[in-house]
Parts: structure tokens; C-alpha cells; sequence
């Protein structure tokens, strides 16, 4: 298993040249990264208060550190928030390096700094024994360095991550600090957050942002004086007691226009049907008419039952001319193609008007837009039978017999 990259740079601040405050603080950042040297959110009271120096120390020596290349200091929280901490992420100064070394040493004939040569006492003769110093010079470096360069050790990282997330580790980072960010308690460690953020599978951490608010939502309503941590909360996985979310269902109805398809195949359908036998007690006067009988008394009797036999049917008409339309069963989008557009001002339009009224159907309200979609044909008593043979064979007919007798008329 690879090396801690924060143990590494702990290592590596040890055997620096920096000066020995600013190797007190930046081992005492250290004990704040998780693993990765990165994570880490302390104040700088918090440094202050561990180092026994005052925050304007801590604050220059960080700052040594940073220009020689030994730590990255970044501003973590969105501007103008009061919570706003910088985030620190360990850096080695040969990274940047590395490759000039490489170079020189290409160009000089090969040979080596006298770091990478040993020195060795050499014994001769034996009496009185004297000592030679002899300088070994080893063609090949070290096969085990004590601190892997920065390169390798990052590289063989994201090795060992690589199949346990689909995620870049910016991705990753993203996402915990959106959830940090929206998390309403803040007492808690952000560095300790965050080791327990990486613990965590892709699946789990869009859970825990995710289903945050129903957590919270749950702590509220149950009364809790206080809120754990957001590491707590990541660690002991609250959001897995919640009830699991129901399955989304499938859409069974589908949004249809005023006056398009789909609305005239659902209002015709409701047309063919029988109309509403909680009819109102019609007014004397079309009672007397009705009663008469003859041509007249039909008339009226027709006029009365497209007022009220068809309510839902009304109720398109009314809502047509607002522009709104009408939420139709998905089985309609079956019988659409029995459909052709028909011009407002036409003889066929005209003709659909009287196969209305003769039937006692409610007519449109209004005024109609340029076309509107009819059932298809020129006859509009064979249209309606083609209309309702479409019907049968989506399985849209709710009373067969009664739907004989309307087409019928």
C-alpha cells in the first residue's frame, strides 16, 4: 500500500532547510490533512493556540513556506461569508525541479552532484595501519529513497483510487464543499469532514447531499436541542434510516394543446360516451317546449342536453379559450393519426357544426383558431366511425353497448 502523502511531507519538512518556526508550524498543519496532504481547514487561532505563537507568526512563517515552494494556501467559502477559512495542501519545492535537474544533468557529461557519492575509509598495509579515504562514486541512485519524488507518489494514489470512483478528485471536492457549505452546523472540524467524505462511495456521497434536507427536516420535527457535526453526520451515515424514496411512477397522462390531437381525440371520445344522468331539472319554459313534442319540442330537448349532458366537455370548451388544455391518458397518443386538420371557416367545418347539433352535442365556444383537428374524413358520420373503431382497438371504449348507441345516432 503507497505511503501517507501527508507522512511523506511531514518527513520531507524535517529534513528541509526551512527555519525551525516555520517547521513547527507547518508540522502542526499537518496533523489537520488527511492522507492525501490535502483537507486541511484549521484557523489561525487554532495554529496559534497549537503552536504557542501569536496568529501574526503563524501568518509569517506560512507565508515562508509558501514561497519556498513547501505549501499552497487557498480561500475556501464563498465571498462575503463571515465562515471563510483558508485551506492549506502540502507541496514539495522540487516538484517544479525536477525538471531542470533532469536537464543538467543530460548536459554535463554525466556527471554526478557529490551528494550521490559515498565516502569510505579504506585500511592499507599492517603495521602501523593507516587509513585512506576513498570517494565511491555510485553509477546508479539509491533503488529505495526514503521520500518517493511527488510525482510517483501522487501517480501510484490515483492508482489505488482508480475503480473506486468514477469521480475527479475536483469533482469530489466540489461536491463536499457544496454540502459543507449547506450544512447548518459549523462547529465541527472541515479537515475531519473530509477524511470522512473520502471514506465514502460515489453512491453514498450523492445520498448524503442529496437527502440532506430530509435529515434535517426529521431532527426538527422530532424536537433535537442540537445537530451533530457534519463529519458525525458523514461517519454514521444518518441518511440511511430514512425511509427509502417511493419509485418514481410511470406518466400515464400527457399534456395535450387546445384544439390539437390529442385534445380533440379525448373530447370526442367523451362525446361518444352517454351523457351525465344527473341532468338539471331544465326551466318551465323549455319543460313545456320538451314536452310538446315534434320537431320544435327536439329541438329544444337537443339545445337543453348540449348545455348540461357533457360537463367535462364543457369545461375543455371553457378552458380552450384561456389557452389552456388538458392533461389525456398516454393510450390516446394511439388513435391521433385519425386526425387531419380542418379550416374554422370551411364547408366541412360547417358540416361538423350540424352533425353537433343534430346529435345534441355542445358546439365549440367562442372563437376558434384557424384549424382545428378533427376526425379525419369528408362525411363527418363516417369520420366518427372510423373514430370509434380506433377507439375499440386501443381499448379506449368504457361502456361498448352505450357507445353503439351514441355512435349510432
Amino acid at each position: 500500500m503507497p505511503e501517507s502523502r501527508c507522512w511523506s511531507w511531514r518527513q520531507a519538512i524535517t529534513q528541509s532547510g526551512l527555519p525551525p518556526t516555520t517547521r513547527h508550524v507547518l508540522h502542526a498543519i499537518s496533523f489537520h490533512m488527511n492522507e492525501h496532504g490535502e483537507g486541511c481547514y484549521p484557523s489561525e487561532q487554532t495554529l496559534a493556540n497549537e503552536t504557542g505563537y501569536s496568529r501574526e507568526t503563524v501568518n509569517r512563517h506560512i507565508s515562508k513556506a509558501r514561497n519556498a515552494g513547501w505549501i499552497e494556501v487557498r480561500q475556501f467559502g464563498f465571498r462575503g461569508q463571515k465562515w471563510r477559512r483558508n485551506e492549506y495542501v502540502a507541496r514539495w519545492p522540487e516538484r517544479d525541479l525536477l525538471s531542470t535537474v533532469i536537464e543538467q544533468e543530460g548536459s554535463d557529461g554525466g556527471s554526478q552532484p557529490l551528494s550521490e557519492k559515498v565516502v569510505i575509509e579504506s585500511q592499507e598495509g599492517c603495521d602501523p595501519p593507516s587509513h585512506k579515504v576513498v570517494i565511491e562514486d555510485h553509477t546508479n541512485p539509491p533503488r529505495n529513497p526514503p521520500i518517493n519524488p511527488p510525482s510517483e507518489r501522487e501517480g501510484a494514489r490515483e492508482k489505488e483510487e482508480e475503480g473506486k470512483s468514477k469521480r475527479s478528485r475536483d469533482q469530489s471536492r466540489r461536491l463536499f464543499r457544496r454540502g459543507l457549505e449547506a450544512y447548518p452546523e459549523k462547529s465541527g472540524s472541515a479537515s475531519e469532514a473530509e477524511r470522512e467524505w473520502y471514506l465514502l462511495t460515489d453512491e453514498q456521497q450523492d445520498h448524503a447531499i442529496g437527502r440532506m434536507t430530509e435529515q434535517l427536516a426529521v431532527w426538527k420535527s422530532g424536537g433535537r436541542s442540537y445537530l451533530p457535526a457534519f463529519s458525525t453526520y458523514l461517519r454514521k451515515r444518518f441518511w440511511e434510516g430514512l425511509p427509502a424514496k417511493p419509485l418514481p411512477q410511470e406518466r400515464t397522462h400527457v399534456g395535450a394543446a387546445a384544439y390539437g390531437k390529442l385534445w380533440g381525440a379525448r373530447r370526442f371520445s367523451r362525446l361518444l360516451h352517454p351523457p351525465t344522468e344527473k341532468l338539471p331539472k331544465p326551466p318551465d319554459f323549455i319543460r313545456l317546449k320538451i314536452e310538446g313534442g315534434g320537431p320544435d319540442g327536439e329541438k329544444w330537448k337537443r339545445h337543453f342536453l348540449a348545455q348540461h349532458g357533457w360537463p367535462s366537455v364543457k369545461r375543455m370548451h371553457a378552458d380552450a379559450q384561456i389557452g389552456r388544455g388538458d392533461a389525456v391518458p398516454k393510450a390516446f397518443e394511439n388513435v391521433v393519426e385519425e386526425f387531419r386538420q380542418v379550416q374554422s371557416d370551411s364547408l366541412l367545418m360547417a358540416a361538423w357544426r350540424n352533425e353537433h347539433e343534430r346529435r345534441g352535442w355542445p358546439w365549440f365556444e367562442g372563437s376558434l383558431p384557424q384549424f382545428v383537428w378533427m376526425p379525419d374524413g369528408e362525411n363527418p358520420k363516417q369520420a366518427l366511425d372510423a373514430f370509434v373503431t380506433a377507439l375499440r382497438a386501443a381499448g379506449l371504449i368504457e361502456n361498448e353497448e352505450r357507445m353503439h348507441e351514441c355512435a349510432a345516432e
